[in-house]
């Protein structure tokens, strides 16, 4: 174990030889007692020069020296030392001086000649193990307040933050610029969830924003149009082929309502957390046959046909069928959209490992570019990498990704700008339980 370094300042030489004669040559009652290393100094002054260099553990000091007396002794000791433990050595009739040190903040005093040797090294020791958890107290005091101080910063950030929020800014953010103020993990982790929840609110005031401009304008539009065309279909004078196309019409806009309205109930379900499966035993093969006979009029207006791979042996599959019919629905009515004239949309269902199914629809169109691969299923996200205006209303691949990812599987799109587009869908054989 080191030496215990022990500085005294006494300017008797008798009693300076004496205590270190005590300190030096006892070693107490434990075998784990600490030897001690002892400096003398017999002025204050240079008893400081020697505290200058440092690595003592306690100071000693007689508070009647020949260039200092008194209390002032001490504190001077303390101004240059405070992180040392400090014992004030007196004689029978300085009690009250000492005292006073004591109060003042030296860790204890001694009557000098009323001490053995065992009890001035175990006294030293107590002195210097006392002295270090006063300064842990005083630390975890200190460390303390400080934390308070960063907790009232952090509480008055987020009343700030909420009183702006009440007033419907959803710029507001709280979290400190990265160096500005330092605080524990935990704290800033309060405000980082806080700026990420008005993130998400903003964003959600965003689609709304969007919601309402996108309900006002597609679905107004194709109404608008039907309600004009109503007096041509009610007049007898109509000829024939104006009244067929003038049915045609309405009959399309009335079509673009209906999926619009089906694309809106079900992002109404989806952003209310409330997306339920009503599980059921399914037949893959009839379910990808049914939703294309279900387009292939919006496809031969067009000039276009759907074609449909499936294995011979039935394809079952444990989901919900009509949250599938909706992906599907989705998957080919946008291949139709996309791809041009006379081609060919092609939609394949296969068995995949581990019991999966594997669904996927593929067209010929502008293809997309990678950058995209992700974004398209974003909601009220709108491509631009077609040349060809083509309308709608932004939520369907997000539903489609939605209710693939409540089934627990996964959606993507395999694409290069110029080559098609083939959307992947991959499902469980069985849903996961919901959360």
């Amino acid at each position: 174990m080191p030496k215990t370094r022990a500085l005294v300042i006494e300017d008797n030489p008798v009693d300076a030889q004496f205590i270190r004669q005590m300190l030096t040559k006892t070693r107490g009652d434990s075998s784990s007692a600490p030897d001690f290393e002892v400096t003398l100094a017999d002025r204050l002054a240079s008893g400081i020069d020697e505290l200058v260099g440092g690595g003592f553990d306690i100071v000693l000091v007689d508070l009647t020296l020949p260039d200092s007396k008194g209390l002032e002794t001490f504190r001077r000791i303390h101004d240059q030392v405070p992180e040392l433990p400090v014992v004030v050595l007196t004689g029978d009739g300085d009690e009250t001086v000492a005292i006073e040190a004591v109060k003042s903040g030296a860790q204890d005093y001694l009557v000098k000649g009323l001490v053995t040797a065992n009890v001035l090294t175990r006294f030293l020791r107590y002195a210097i193990e006392r002295h270090r958890l006063l300064e842990d107290v005083k630390r975890l005091a200190r460390e303390s307040e400080a934390r308070e101080l960063r907790i009232r910063g952090v509480m008055e950030r987020l009343w700030s933050g909420f009183e702006r929020l009440a007033q419907g800014d959803f710029k507001v953010r709280v979290s400190p610029e990265a160096g500005a103020i330092e605080e524990s993990s935990e704290l800033s982790g309060l405000l980082e969830r806080f700026d990420s929840t008005v993130e998400r609110l903003d964003e959600l005031s965003s689609l709304s924003a969007q919601f309402r401009s996108m309900a006002a304008h597609d679905i107004r539009s194709p109404l608008s149009s039907v309600f004009c065309a109503m007096p041509l279909l009610a007049t007898a004078d109509t000829p024939p082929d104006r009244r067929k196309s003038t049915a045609d019409m309405v009959t399309r806009n009335l079509r673009k309502v209906l999926r619009l309205m089906d694309d809106l109930l079900d992002f109404f379900v989806i952003t209310s957390g409330q997306v339920q499966l009503l599980l059921e035993d399914v037949s893959i093969t009839e379910l990808v046959h049914d939703c294309a006979r279900g387009l292939e009029w919006l496809a031969a207006d067009r000039g276009q046909r759907i074609s449909v791979h499936s294995p011979d042996g039935e394809l079952t599959l444990r989901c919900d069928r009509m949250k599938l019919v909706r992906v599907l629905d989705n998957l080919v009515g946008n291949a139709i959209k996309y791809s041009r004239e006379s081609d060919t949309i092609q939609v394949k269902a296969c068995a995949a490992e581990a019991g999966q199914v594997r669904l996927e629809v593929s067209d010929h169109g502008d293809g997309i570019p990678e950058t995209e691969h992700v974004r398209i299923f974003e909601r009220f996200h709108r491509s631009t990498h077609s040349d060809r205006k083509i309308k709608g209303s932004g939520l369907g691949l997000a539903i489609c990704r939605d209710y693939v990812q409540a089934h627990g599987g996964q959606i993507w799109v395999e694409s290069r700008t110029g080559t098609g587009a083939t959307f992947v869908v991959l499902l469980p054989p069985v849903p996961p339980a919901p959360s």
